[in-house]
């Protein structure tokens, strides 16, 4: 396949395009030139330019690709250039989106599925809530716009992603915090049930929609199967490591008093943490490796680097 993959260098780019090389695509890339320590792959066409401008539209006018990865459509209108300068000349134009589309809306309860996605969509919240639920809408809007144009599309909804390449390490942090042998504060005492996602599953899950006529004018979400909560995935993390984490359950009040904000001290306690229901890809036939695998996969890599990750507010939260 002639494959175009747009953004997606920094984190989950880097695992898909060896793959898709490896079963002999053409690939050409689109970025704007950050190589996030990542070298060019041999054999891959690399196009540098802003998909927002004219050098989009230069870079690509009049090629023709089977499929269009797009890692990187956060608005409206990223989609509609990309409909206008490939018009009539991509095969599948698979999206990858966000489980916050289901966030926004009003009403719903988890676990979210795909048919959850129509319906009414909250106000705009103020403060620190504003940038997730502008994320979300603009990801929706990137949805709307790919079925009002007609492309040809796939849309992959994905919660958080863990792996070594995260650029927030919301995962490592809980295991620096486990490593520095300290108290680890979760807020509710991490309670709440999660399901997230892991890097190298969404390159796979990419690898294996990609050419399928059934999955045009499908969405799907992709998730680990598990359902642990917070404070099961650091006692398996603690477990991995060899020593059994020191939890503590933290306050509101606690967090304010110290200038502190819940995701400061537990990166994974949000409410814009979305939790999806698989079952739909599940019978597409497409799984998700185990979490304690993907667990131990990140620990192991995260160790075998060497270099320690920095946490700017430790301590305070020991001061806590």
């Amino acid at each position: 396949m002639r494959v175009l993959c747009i953004g997606g260098s920094r984190f989950m780019g880097p695992l898909l395009l060896p793959r898709l090389l490896a079963r002999g695509d053409r690939i050409t890339t689109f970025r704007r030139g950050t190589d996030y320590g990542h070298r060019p792959l041999p054999g891959v066409e690399d196009l540098r330019g802003d998909r927002t401008d004219d050098s989009f539209d230069a870079a690509l006018a009049g090629r023709r690709f089977d499929a269009v990865v797009d890692f990187a459509a956060y608005e409206a209108p990223d989609v509609e250039r990309l409909a206008r300068v490939l018009d009539g000349r991509i095969d599948q134009y698979l999206l990858v989106s966000t489980g916050q589309v289901y966030l926004v809306r009003e009403g719903l309860a988890r676990p979210y599925r795909e048919q959850d996605y129509d319906g009414p969509t909250m106000p705009a919240p103020e403060g620190d809530d504003r940038g997730s639920w502008d994320y979300g809408m603009g990801k929706r809007a990137c949805e709307d716009a790919a079925r009002r144009l007609k492309l040809p599309f796939t849309t992959l909804r994905i919660p958080i992603v863990h792996g070594l390449g995260d650029p927030e390490n919301r995962l490592l942090s809980y295991v620096e915090r486990i490593l520095d042998g300290g108290p680890i504060l979760l807020p509710d005492g991490g309670r709440q049930a999660i399901r997230h996602v892991f890097a190298d599953a969404v390159a796979l899950t990419i690898l294996a929609l990609l050419g399928r006529g059934d999955a045009i004018g499908e969405a799907f979400n992709q998730t680990h199967d598990e359902t642990p909560t917070l404070l099961e995935v650091v006692t398996r993390l603690g477990a991995l490591l060899g020593r059994a984490p020191d939890v503590r359950e933290v306050t509101a009040e606690q967090l304010v008093a110290a200038g502190l904000a819940p995701r400061d001290v537990s990166p994974l306690s949000s409410r814009w943490s979305s939790f999806l229901d698989p079952a739909k890809i599940r019978a597409f036939g497409i799984g998700h490796p185990p979490l304690d695998t993907m667990l131990a996969a990140v620990v192991h890599a995260y160790l075998s680097r060497g270099a320690r990750l920095e946490l700017p507010t430790r301590a305070r939260e020991l001061a806590i």
